[in-house]
């Protein structure tokens, strides 16, 4: 991304990585050889634009939203930033609909109860998000099956809370100018009917997308998992 002075942002965009908790590390691992030349890839292209400055992992870094499944991610990615020479702040990170864990939302039914009532009506969907995260109880509940996900992104600062299910970072470049990286949770109301259903199965709130006001110092990229 160029701007009017010398200065420009190079960015690797990663996305569907999918590390499976059931046979990631083993022989099976029928995704370690992509890995390792991805791995061999990505050296070459730090190579030839001389350097890098970020990691953007657009959704679905894990499989089934396990802590194991991250665990791999976390390990893979910092072999990535030590191939690249970037540190850890510069990668950013958003949910996908494999970043949910199914098996929370299997053990407490009353979440898809939930996910109904915000998806019922759409006109009215951002007035119920906002009564249902701003209740503890109901707004712990919708994030509670990506628990796994929020603990690995947060060590990236790119994790949702009850108050804000989206994140921004700034990044200075150019001649006083910003970029500002928006990345919106739109896997907070996935479930395993996703596919199952012909709509409904990401979701975006107004609140998620408000107050991105550009101005000529200012540019916004927003990072969104959506589905045609």
């Amino acid at each position: 991304m160029r701007n009017s002075g010398p200065t420009q942002l190079i960015f690797l965009h990663l996305s569907d990585i999918h590390f499976n908790y059931k046979w990631t590390g083993d022989k099976y691992d029928l995704d370690e050889e992509i890995r390792r030349c991805l791995e061999v890839d990505v050296v070459e292209i730090a190579k030839e634009f001389k350097r890098i400055d970020g990691i953007l992992v657009s959704g679905d870094i894990a499989f089934a939203g396990k802590a194991q499944e991250y665990e791999y991610a976390k390990n893979w990615l910092d072999k990535l930033t030590n191939l690249i020479n970037i540190p850890e702040d510069n990668v950013l990170m958003i949910a996908g609909n494999h970043d949910i864990d199914r098996d929370v939302i299997k053990g407490a039914t009353y979440i898809y109860d939930i996910h109904e009532e915000i998806k019922a009506e759409p006109p009215y969907a951002d007035v119920r998000l906002r009564d249902k995260m701003t209740n503890p109880a109901s707004g712990h509940s919708i994030l509670a099956p990506q628990a796994a996900y929020q603990k690995f992104a947060s060590s990236y600062a790119c994790f949702s809370t009850l108050e804000q299910l989206y994140w921004d970072h700034p990044i200075k470049f150019g001649l006083g100018h910003s970029l500002i990286i928006r990345g919106i949770n739109s896997a907070i109301l996935c479930s395993e009917r996703d596919g199952n259903e012909a709509h409904n199965q990401l979701f975006v709130g107004e609140c998620q997308y408000q107050s991105m006001y550009c101005d000529d110092t200012q540019i916004y990229l927003c990072m969104c998992l959506c589905r045609r």
